[in-house]
């Protein structure tokens, strides 16, 4: 049996009337043809209800020997699906299996390069890619689909079939927890700074709470909430860039470590516990300020702009939270 996980945009297969969900089950039926072997492909539709989601896609991607995500631009905005790219990333990198990403091009990503500002788009576009966005166009029933789904199943199976690395790397990981380690403190300056920012922004927003109507943005809010979203969109770029590092560093099996690795390792999941905490230590200010935004925009229009910024550099520092808590939760 070989087991494999088909991450993708959930509103993109409703869209287009249950495309990607389609062609995931025609690839999982023609690998079990060409193959004589079942294709376990996790698609999160098989989740029933009541079922612990954030457990079971865990569980998946843990167990998963590949990982195929379909892009598109909306993609890249989810924040589940990103986790789970970078999961399996993380994964690979402990497993040596690195090259068992089979990224599906659905919808054109304009960013998608090496040199994209998106962290994960860049570290998308390292993988080669099929570009099977001809298929929005297709039936299921027509000769390109066909054409498509053999293709998708034999590049499974000629995957399968080849040899997988015996143990981990050591020289691997030591390049690994370097990296990692190097991007500690940028990660410790950029929480900084967004932390200080935050602070700032506080008082002219709990002022505008006073008024009840605005003529424009006052002068200070403008500069504070351009400052925080710089700060935030770092800091999150920083935290998606070193994950699958930091995951690969902290989730290295014990066996493959001599005591000086061990050592260095606990180091340095002590300093990125202790940045985790500050990122936590921020939520409930992060909650409260999120709040106030809200009752400001609700009375002051002519805020919104100003205000829409401030929500989303929140947003954005919500999210890198997200992920930093996956860094040192058991």
């Amino acid at each position: 049996m070989v087991r494999a996980f088909w991450s993708y945009r959930i509103d993109d297969d409703r869209h287009d009337r249950g495309m990607l969900t389609t062609l995931a089950q025609a690839v999982r039926d023609e690998f079990a043809m060409i193959a004589g072997a079942e294709l376990e492909l996790f698609i999160d539709t098989d989740l029933a209800w009541g079922d612990d989601w954030r457990d079971r896609i865990e569980a998946a991607v843990a167990s998963a020997a590949f990982f195929i995500p379909v892009l598109t631009p909306r993609y890249f905005q989810s924040t589940f699906c990103r986790e789970e790219f970078l999961a399996f990333v993380s994964k690979a990198k402990r497993s040596g299996l690195a090259d068992r990403v089979l990224s599906l091009l659905y919808v054109p990503v304009p960013d998608l390069s090496c040199d994209a500002p998106d962290a994960l788009m860049a570290l998308a576009a390292r993988y080669q890619h099929q570009d099977i966005t001809a298929l929005r166009a297709a039936e299921p029933h027509d000769r390109e689909f066909r054409a498509t789904v053999r293709a998708l199943a034999r590049s499974l199976l000629d995957l399968s079939r080849a040899a997988a690395p015996s143990a981990a790397d050591p020289g691997a990981y030591d390049a690994l927890i370097r990296s990692a380690s190097a991007a500690v403190p940028r990660l410790a300056s950029s929480l900084a700074g967004f932390h200080t920012e935050l602070v700032a922004l506080q008082a002219p927003i709990t002022s505008s709470l006073l008024v009840t109507t605005v003529p424009g943005p006052p002068t200070d809010l403008i500069p504070l909430t351009a400052r925080l979203d710089t700060h935030a969109t770092r800091f999150a770029e920083d935290v998606v860039r070193v994950d699958t590092d930091v995951r690969a560093v902290l989730g290295w099996p014990d066996s493959g470590l001599d005591t000086a690795a061990l050592s260095g390792r606990q180091r340095f999941r002590e300093r990125v516990t202790e940045i985790a905490a500050e990122t936590a230590a921020l939520s409930s200010a992060i909650t409260r300020l999120t709040t106030t935004l809200g009752d400001i925009r609700a009375r002051t229009p002519t805020l919104r702009d100003v205000l829409t910024r401030a929500e989303g550099a929140l947003m954005k520092f919500t999210d890198a939270e997200r992920v930093f808590a996956g860094w040192v939760t058991p």
